[in-house]
């Protein structure tokens, strides 16, 4: 009897198994697969492509977080609940930094370093008038401008600072919330930024 090379593909096309025997009709191959007798990949990494009657090699995996689709040919990105938690977050984050970054937009970095002694200044001179406020002093000094005026604007712009980034903050964390709290998929992506406060 003369040996033959056989493979072994299932439903998709995908090899299975493959080698020699004598009778590739005592083979069985999976429900909806079949034998091809007298072909041998180079692999078991390959499907069968019917139309040209050649296998073809299945690429290596871009990462572990990807699975063969066997009806497309091609890997696709498998996300767990986690791992869409977590992009989806990054996802809101990015979008809380932006916001914020708008309010500070046009301000200095230097500048934006002497705002925790602006606030304290101010929010103890909102609290007691008589308060001693040498930095926010020297400014109004500096600028020509009367210390009490400098005072009241700059407690005008903590305050305005304050309920926004307030805002943003809850915001950031109500969604943080939601997104940990979220049982599906698509009630994880329908998590945004941009979606209904």
């Amino acid at each position: 009897m003369d040996v033959i090379n056989y493979t072994v593909v299932d439903e998709h096309g995908l090899v299975r198994s493959y080698g020699q025997t004598a009778e590739p009709q005592l083979l069985s191959p999976p429900a909806g697969g079949r034998v091809l007798a007298g072909v041998a990949p180079l692999t078991v990494n390959a499907w069968w492509e019917q139309g040209s009657q050649t296998f073809q090699l299945i690429p290596p995996a871009p990462s572990t977080r990807h699975t063969f689709d066997p009806v497309a040919k091609v890997w696709a990105l498998v996300l767990t609940l986690a791992d869409l938690r977590a992009e989806q977050l990054d996802a809101v984050n990015a979008a809380f930094e932006r916001a914020s970054q708008a309010l500070t937009e046009g301000y200095p970095a230097s500048e934006r370093l002497t705002w925790p002694i602006q606030q304290a200044e101010a929010l103890t001179w909102a609290a007691d008038p008589a308060a001693q406020t040498p930095y926010l002093d020297g400014l109004a000094a500096a600028r020509g401008i009367e210390p009490g005026e400098l005072r009241q604007k700059t407690l005008d712009n903590v305050q305005a600072w304050m309920a926004a980034s307030q805002q943003l903050i809850g915001r950031r964390q109500q969604l943080r919330d939601a997104i940990a709290a979220a049982a599906t998929e698509d009630d994880i992506r329908a998590i945004t930024w941009e979606g209904d406060a």
